[in-house]
């Protein structure tokens, strides 16, 4: 009788201590890996998800036409954490974004990445701002050493054409009128600030800049 239930429970296949302590392990290995990749996911989306908001912006925090990114907390003493790490690390003294539009393209109006590889023409009609001055940037938002000492212009330096039309030319090589050397600086960064003389954003609404568009004409 015995050997019959010794037959019986070796066919039905009964686990051993030794197995039910290896099964239990495999199934807390399983939950052990499952936890760590979520919390592996979990830290790694919102470090890139924070990364991305501080370098590139999000809708809550910047507003876009055409090539130019403006970020609307820029300056302001109730900024988002994002757009106060952004600029306190790169060490930039702002205006309130309530008194001034700064505005930067690190794209043409295609959207191809700026490289000082290429030559670029920035074209527009007079903005219709009190003041407005444009400048080019390395990469890492400093100025571009060049022997002309050429960085920017300005409602008051830029060369105007007989339509009230301006052309801004960006090349390693000296070009005619308005140009801006941009040496072998790499990635470039243009800014464009626009400000109201009587401290106001009455002229700056959103969308009332005509803003100049970015092209491309050239790569070596």
């Amino acid at each position: 009788m015995l050997g019959k239930a010794n037959a019986m429970a070796s066919r039905i296949n009964i686990p051993t201590g030794l197995q039910q302590l290896r099964r239990k392990l495999q199934s807390g290995l399983r939950l052990i890996t499952k936890v760590s990749v979520f919390l592996f996911i979990a830290l790694f989306g919102g470090t890139a998800s924070s990364w991305y908001a501080v370098e590139y912006g999000m809708p809550f925090n910047t507003e876009t036409q055409g090539p130019w990114k403006r970020w609307s907390g820029a300056g302001r003493t109730d900024s988002d954490p994002y757009t106060r790490n952004r600029f306190s690390a790169r060490e930039q003294l702002l205006y309130n974004a309530n008194l001034s539009y700064r505005f930067e393209a690190t794209s043409d109006s295609k959207g191809r990445l700026l490289h000082s590889s290429c030559d670029y023409v920035i074209e527009g009609r007079k903005i219709n701002a009190p003041w407005w001055g444009l400048a080019v940037f390395d990469g890492s938002g400093r100025l571009i050493h060049n022997a002309a000492s050429r960085h920017s212009f300005n409602i008051d330096t830029v060369a105007y054409g007989a339509d009230g039309s301006f052309a801004i030319r960006l090349s390693r090589e000296a070009r005619p009128y308005n140009w801006l050397p941009t040496a072998r600086a790499g990635r470039l960064i243009i800014v464009l600030e626009a400000q109201s003389e009587r401290g106001g954003t009455d002229v700056l609404a959103r969308g009332n800049l005509n803003l100049p568009s970015i092209k491309r004409i050239a790569c070596r």
